[in-house]
């Protein structure tokens, strides 16, 4: 019997769920979150006191900082040792009022009701590992109030295939092309931009943005990437964020979008 792909994501997190945190630690991935965490901003609810679905949240990396802001936040994953780490550390931050964490599945969120959030956040890129985007974007506009906003991370394809030209894979370039799956730790989905605004446009929403994160750091060698973003970050970050929503710089996209044509 095959394994149900929603398995090997599952038991991938289970594994490195300790340790998940610390890989996120460098200068790279500081400026990726710092170019995320202010475009989350721009959308953020008016109301303190809104309720915001964290999906596929992980160890509670943006739940926390939403709950600190006076949100109320449930937190999502399939990985339950994820949760467990969301949880100690939501524990340490004294945040358990405003924070409730639940097992679910971002492609079948039956267990909220329709309306209910007044945004709904998949970072980390959920929706290109569940394999089935539709499902997922079509949950995750349903359970949002009207005029609220759905922000999501995907992978890009853009990347993927400079990879695989590094690797001299071009026999698979084609199919991925085709596809968008490829496989690496586990199974995953890349979208173009062109994709990613039809994802969400089938599914009710309005697009609003779509930016790269982060963009003109990508052509620097990784040998020297960490090093100049830690020695020049915010020069880098100003740099990243007047540019990000150019539409021919992207190359880690995601998308901000609200009910309507």
């Amino acid at each position: 019997m095959m394994r149900d792909k929603k398995e090997e994501v599952e038991e991938f997190y289970d594994k490195i769920a300790e340790e998940y945190d610390k890989l996120y630690e460098s200068p790279y991935w500081k400026l990726y979150h710092e170019i995320t965490w202010q475009n989350i901003k721009q959308f953020l609810p008016k109301k303190k006191n809104a309720f915001i679905l964290d999906a596929g949240g992980g160890t509670g990396y943006w739940a926390i900082k939403l709950a600190k802001l006076g949100y109320k936040v449930i937190l999502t994953d399939i990985s339950e040792k994820m949760l467990k780490v969301a949880k100690r550390k939501i524990k340490k931050q004294k945040l358990e009022k405003r924070i409730e964490i639940r097992r679910v599945d971002i492609r079948d969120m039956s267990c909220f009701p329709s309306n209910c959030f007044d945004m709904t956040l998949a970072e980390g890129d959920p929706v290109s590992y569940c394999l089935k985007p539709k499902k997922a974007i079509r949950e995750l506009a349903r359970v949002v109030k009207p005029n609220s906003h759905v922000i999501v991370s995907v992978d890009s394809k853009y990347p993927v295939i400079s990879r695989l030209i590094a690797e001299e894979s071009f026999n698979k370039i084609p199919k991925f092309i085709r596809s968008g799956i490829l496989e690496h730790e586990h199974k995953f989905q890349a979208f173009s931009p062109e994709e990613l605004r039809s994802l969400f446009e089938n599914s009710g929403l309005r697009v609003i943005r779509i930016i790269g994160k982060p963009i003109l750091v990508q052509a620097i060698p990784k040998e020297k990437r960490e090093e100049i973003i830690k020695k020049h970050f915010r020069k880098i970050l100003n740099l990243e964020l007047k540019y990000c929503d150019n539409p021919e710089l992207g190359w880690i996209w995601r998308t901000s979008g609200n009910y309507g044509s």
